[in-house]
């Protein structure tokens, strides 16, 4: 898969997660791009697919679609995805496709006005028809492309509609970046003092740009990373894994993992594998 050399990883372009359906690809030289990931889940001929979510605080721009019987292209919209506070089950009818590019939820805010705290944890929606209507590469080929090829024309259009430029790094999207990059294990306070601005600020203000609080985002991060890890093995090492993605211990994993999703990382785990298909 090559988006104009976005994608990092081996030249067989293989995802760095996958489970069941999902297959998701880090998009290279993202620093300043307003997006970070590329994914797609595609449910199998005649068959239906369930898939759990996790708790995700970024937002996604996908291509819904479904195949008919001879392969071509039925139905085909472009939606906006999340942020998910909590997990929940993702249902793909028969033959039914999705091709996202994953936002950096401060980016989406001001490059895209797309401003997460109104999409979080509803369905799937539509877009306004002048907002669809600016990403014309990819209505150009909705209907026909392959799915990387339409990653590609997204990609595009996102570059298009934001003439190239670079969100402005304000603290509150350093803070966000940060976040990120640590996957939440930085707390707030240090970043507050590393940008010489008060917690309560910067705590402030990241809200209104992410739209959750900064140890809400840290959470999700956490959650997420460690889920992920643990989708790789039929039986993971949950004490590892609870060092690895900065819980103090196994037991603080535990309780962070149930306050999300009202499960154990163990029964999530189960939960989402049982799904493979």
């Amino acid at each position: 898969m090559h988006s104009r050399n976005t994608l990092t990883g081996c030249d067989d372009d293989r995802p760095y997660h996958a489970i069941g359906a999902y297959k998701a690809w880090r998009i290279a030289g993202a620093s300043h791009f307003p997006a970070d990931q590329i994914w797609i889940c595609e449910a199998g001929r005649n068959t239906a697919y369930r898939h759990r979510v996790l708790p995700l605080g970024e937002p996604s721009i996908a291509v819904r679609r479904r195949r008919r019987r001879d392969g071509s292209i039925g139905d085909a919209a472009i939606v906006i995805c999340g942020p998910y506070s909590r997990p929940f089950w993702h249902a793909s009818e028969a033959d039914e496709e999705m091709i996202a590019i994953r936002l950096k939820p401060e980016c989406a805010a001001q490059m895209l006005n797309i401003e997460p705290a109104t999409f979080q944890d509803v369905a799937p929606i539509e877009p306004t028809p002048a907002f669809a209507r600016a990403f014309a590469k990819t209505q150009a080929v909705i209907a026909s492309a392959c799915p990387q090829t339409l990653a590609e024309a997204m990609i595009e259009d996102i570059t298009q509609i934001t003439n190239g430029d670079d969100a402005n790094t304000r603290d509150e999207h350093f803070a966000a970046m940060e976040l990120r990059a640590v996957h939440g294990r930085t707390p707030i306070r240090e970043i507050a003092a590393s940008l010489s601005i008060s917690e309560r600020q910067l705590r402030r203000r990241f809200r209104d740009a992410v739209g959750c609080s900064p140890k809400d985002y840290a959470r999700r991060l956490r959650v997420a990373e460690a889920a992920i890890l643990a989708d790789a093995e039929p039986n993971p090492n949950w004490a590892f894994i609870a060092a690895e993605t900065g819980f103090h211990d196994q037991a603080h994993m535990i309780t962070t993992f149930k306050a999300l999703s009202g499960l154990t990382p163990r029964a999530l785990h189960r939960e989402r594998r049982s799904y493979e298909g």
